[in-house]
């Protein structure tokens, strides 16, 4: 898949179930599609690329025994065409060929070029008279299906078989058919080239900063001589902030510039330049033995490859090994480690059509603004469908004599945790990340300190904290459809900072005055889902021993965060005692909120955001759950 450029890959005898989790078989820059049936055989999957926009045709199939796969691709200005891939067991009774005969019926009454591929198990080069392998010719020619492949593809030492197919009713668009030798199977790998100009998946291409001739003692220097205090002159906190980033960026962009760069992933690192020679010796002698078909080229091949398989696992498991042990003592690297092993690493989302509203988007511009509007109404649109009520939280709640408001910060607790930020942290849109912040740290921390207890006393949260990058995730089914996907906020680096400080003085204080419910187990100390589920096997045991019935009632709120009432949660919180430049500078967090979607490498222009919250604020993740009940 490396090597050569395959936009749709077809197999036959996946031997899938439902065990088995798609991200164990993903292949980089491919989406996955399987028909399965058991672990002992069968099962039909194909590999698209991303670039490709294409639909999966499970409409067309009325036959639960028949092992077939259809997806439709499509581009604009060009008429679709169908691809499907279909395996017939060799043990499958004759029947099956009029269930094929019923799918051709409906393909043909489609009209649309078609092709069909697979392990048919039908060896249209037998010389003598076979039943079956007569009456598939029959069917394909009927339908007016063309066979292009002329070759035997199955070759073993002694036999040679046309059992695999390429059918198509639209020959003259396929420019290029063969089939090519591969080592993971005694099949060959058949192809078409198709006559249909394909778009190439865009590189992964990343902005940052630019280390490598990187001066640490000259940075350090012109650290010391930028007069960031300069900042604290400044009464509004958003003027600060610009004065205080603009002092700063003219400095890292002075010895750290920004970059863009193309970004070559290494899906199998264990595979070294040696165990390369030894499967291109394999490919060689698979070759010799194919043309020569001699017992002893057949095993000198078959040494080979059992050679390279014993080597490949052999080098993949201590590959694993060594990063475990790496990263021993690393419990989020360790699990980085797992979960590649297992196949679990981030996908890039590749949108190459969007269908919002009957409307169709195919240019890279229109679907990162479409997405971004789809988010920034997404929630406005679902709250408005809820019904009013008359009830007031102090209906529920009354109003607590207790009282809250944001302590100042000192220096030294304003360095520890810029020192604590994650490097891995995105940086947003403000283009400084976690990175540089912790490795300037001494020379910076006073100077934010300032800014951050200006901002808790004058309860005026800076608007450049405030815009968001948005990312989204593809969550299942049609990838065309922007209710498949789920939003993640990627907020400005130094927000993190100030978010912690009012996560923990809030945290502080619901649990000094017992605010939160017992009952309450997500986003405090020492409770969990295991704590939650604790409680509730107890009270289940101890309602069952005396004899009473239970009754769970369990709720999944439909895009919860994108749906919470600003009113109403700054109400709830008055009611807890959050009051004055608190309640102000909370409100001011949720307020004027922007956001700009970042899809397909373009980043779309910026949006206000009028309800939900963002669900990369570590603050209000904690403060919801808690609260907004």
């Amino acid at each position: 898949m490396e090597d050569r450029a395959i936009d749709i890959l077809g197999l036959n005898e996946t031997r899938l179930d439902n065990t088995i989790a798609d991200s164990q078989f993903d292949i980089e820059g491919y989406d996955i599609i399987h028909r399965d049936r058991n672990r002992n055989g069968r099962g039909v999957a194909f590999y698209v690329a991303q670039s490709l926009t294409y639909v999966n045709r499970q409409d067309l199939l009325s036959y639960e025994d028949l092992e077939i796969l259809t997806v439709e691709i499509k581009k604009p200005k060009s008429k679709p065409f169908l691809v499907t891939t279909w395996y017939r067991p060799p043990d499958s009774k004759f029947e099956i060929f009029d269930k094929f005969e019923s799918y051709l019926l409906k393909l043909d009454q489609e009209d649309k070029e078609s092709i069909i591929m697979g392990d048919t198990n039908c060896n249209l080069l037998s010389q003598s008279f076979d039943h079956k392998a007569e009456h598939l010719k029959f069917i394909t020619e009927t339908y007016q299906y063309i066979q292009l492949v002329d070759q035997p593809t199955r070759i073993i030492s002694s036999t040679r078989t046309l059992i695999d197919h390429i059918f198509t009713n639209k020959p003259n668009i396929i420019t290029n058919y063969g089939i090519l030798h591969v080592c993971i199977s005694d099949h060959c790998l058949i192809f078409a080239t198709h006559k249909h100009n394909t778009l190439k998946a865009d590189p992964k291409i990343i902005e940052s900063r630019q280390f490598k001739n990187f001066d640490s003692d000259a940075f350090f220097e012109d650290m010391k001589e930028t007069p960031l205090h300069f900042a604290s002159l400044m009464d509004d906190p958003n003027e600060m902030w610009d004065v205080w980033k603009s002092l700063l960026v003219e400095v890292i962009n002075k010895h750290a510039q920004m970059r863009k760069r193309k970004v070559k992933s290494k899906s199998s690192p264990w595979i070294t330049a040696e165990l390369r020679r030894k499967m291109r010796k394999r490919d060689f002698l698979q070759n010799q033995a194919v043309k020569q078909n001699s017992h002893q080229a057949w095993n000198d091949y078959k040494k080979a490859r059992n050679e390279v398989n014993a080597s490949i696992r052999e080098a993949r498991v201590t590959y694993f090994n060594d990063s475990i042990k790496k990263h021993s003592g690393n419990l989020k690297e360790t699990w980085n480690v797992i979960n590649s092993s297992l196949g679990r690493k981030p996908k890039m989302t590749v949108i190459n059509e969007l269908i919002d509203e009957g409307k169709v988007f195919v240019q890279k511009e229109d679907i990162a603004e479409q997405m971004n509007n789809h988010f920034c109404l997404l929630g406005s649109k679902l709250s408005s469908c809820i019904p009013d009520t008359a009830s007031e939280p102090e209906d529920f709640l009354g109003r607590t004599d207790l009282n809250f408001c944001f302590r100042p910060v000192n220096v030294g607790y304003i360095l520890n945790l810029i020192s604590n930020l994650k490097p891995s942290v995105s940086c947003g849109l403000g283009n400084i990340s976690s990175r540089l912040l912790t490795f300037c740290s001494p020379y910076i921390s006073d100077s934010i300190c300032d800014i951050i207890n200006h901002v808790l006393e004058t309860g005026i949260f800076p608007d450049d904290w405030k815009k968001a990058k948005l990312h989204p995730i593809f969550k299942s089914d049609e990838r065309n459809i922007p209710s498949n996907y789920r939003p993640i906020s990627i907020l400005p680096a130094i927000s993190k900072i100030i978010e912690r400080i009012m996560h923990s003085q809030l945290l502080e204080y619901f649990q000094a005055g017992n605010l939160l419910t017992e009952s309450q187990s997500g986003f405090r100390p020492n409770h969990s889902t295991s704590t939650a589920l604790i409680s509730a096997v107890n009270l289940w045991l101890a309602n069952m021993d005396a004899g009473k019935l239970n009754g769970s009632v369990f709720i999944d709120l439909k895009k919860a965060f994108d749906t919470v009432d600003h009113n109403i949660l700054l109400h709830k919180l008055y009611c807890y005692g959050v009051d004055g430049n608190a309640l102000q500078l909370l409100k001011s967090y949720l307020t004027d909120r922007t956001q700009r979607c970042y899809v397909n490498g373009v980043l779309s222009t910026e949006q206000y955001v009028s309800c939900g919250i963002p669900q990369g604020s570590y603050t209000w993740t904690t403060v919801v759950h808690n609260l907004y009940k």
